[in-house]
């Protein structure tokens, strides 16, 4: 399994790995850019930069995307179970005055 973290800054997004499904810069869940393929909306596929695959998830402190959270090596499923929780523990971990 590997997981990865996006962190926004004042130069929009930068990658500590490449890991995380990069549907995350779009602020919805890449698994969403999966259902809308799947649904035969395959127009999701030329997004620049969208993957359409589940396990990415965005980090949002109040109502704010401040990164995203990224896993793969299991099934999509339990991909996007331990981005969600490692989204949680990232958005819980910002200090009140980061927020």
């Amino acid at each position: 399994m590997a997981m990865g973290l996006f962190l926004r800054d004042d130069h929009g997004w930068r990658s500590r790995d490449n890991v995380v499904p990069r549907g995350t810069i779009f602020r919805r869940p890449s698994k969403e850019f999966e259902d809308q393929v799947r649904n035969g909306r395959v127009a999701a596929l030329r997004l620049p930069g969208a993957t359409p695959l589940q396990g990415g998830i965005p980090v949002t402190v109040e109502g704010r995307v401040i990164g995203a959270m990224g896993a793969r090596g299991n099934s999509p499923q339990e991909d996007e179970e331990i981005a969600l929780a490692g989204a949680n523990m990232t958005a819980a971990a910002v200090p009140e005055e980061g927020r």
